[in-house]
């Protein structure tokens, strides 16, 4: 079966494929200790790790990674594993990069975060006169409204 296209410039391989997304059963999250019970209150599932805070690394939940790998292993699925670089780099050099990715960012200039924080303060006060001005037109509207009616 030939599966090209001919293209003005050039032959066009067909090549089609399917990508599926399931859903792990699992008592934590994946990088966290944290419970994925369903139904919990706001903010209560969470961790450090999922926060963001500093310092805090994701530990991995070998429960889920066996479930996956079982579940590839049911649908005879071939099962690419793939190396984590920051398990096996050095703590230096890990740093290093991290210094060296961070070097690369353009930082906005104080005046720029001055100009910015600033139209802020006026954008947000210029929002709150025009809703101010809305609600009072409404309150205005409505007790004319039912001054008439009673």
């Amino acid at each position: 079966m030939n599966n090209l296209i001919k293209g003005e410039t050039g032959d066009w391989e067909v090549v089609i494929g399917i990508e599926v997304h399931a859903q792990i059963v699992s008592n934590s999250k994946l990088f966290s200790s944290a419970s994925t019970k369903f139904g919990g209150e706001h903010n209560t599932q969470v961790s450090f790790v999922d926060a963001g805070m500093p310092g805090m690394l994701p530990v991995i939940n070998w429960v889920c990674v066996e479930q996956a790998i079982r579940t590839g292993l049911g649908l005879n699925a071939k099962i690419n594993r793939k190396k984590c670089m920051m398990a096996t780099t050095n703590p230096f050099r890990f740093i290093q990069q991290v210094r060296s990715e961070v070097s690369k960012i353009t930082w906005p200039t104080r005046r720029e975060v001055l100009l910015t924080t600033v139209m802020v303060f006026v954008l947000s006060a210029l929002a709150a006169i025009f809703f101010a001005i809305i609600d009072w037109f409404i309150r205005f509207g409505l007790q004319n409204i039912l001054s008439l009616v009673s």
